[in-house]
């Protein structure tokens, strides 16, 4: 009577550390995937906002090179004429 009791508490107790295994390492694979997403996520919006942000700063730096352009052909049209 006593082995089987013994036997019983035995497999339970294996049964039970095999649930707990399994739901740890579900538990691990889950965060370890919802990292890996937020990493990936935050990446992308990364790059976009370097691409626009140097975007923006190109287009600037056209104009006012556009604007430089311009001022420098009025001036030297106005040094000609003299």
């Amino acid at each position: 009577m006593k082995s089987i009791k013994r036997l019983r508490e035995l497999i339970a107790g294996r049964l039970v550390n095999k649930l707990i295994l399994l739901f740890s390492a579900i538990i691990i694979v889950v965060v370890g995937c919802l990292t890996f997403i937020s990493y990936q996520m935050l990446y992308r919006e990364a790059i976009g906002n370097s691409i626009s942000s140097t975007t923006n700063n190109l287009m600037l730096v056209n104009q006012n090179m556009e604007d430089y352009v311009k001022e420098m052909e009025k001036t030297l049209l106005a040094a000609k004429q003299f």
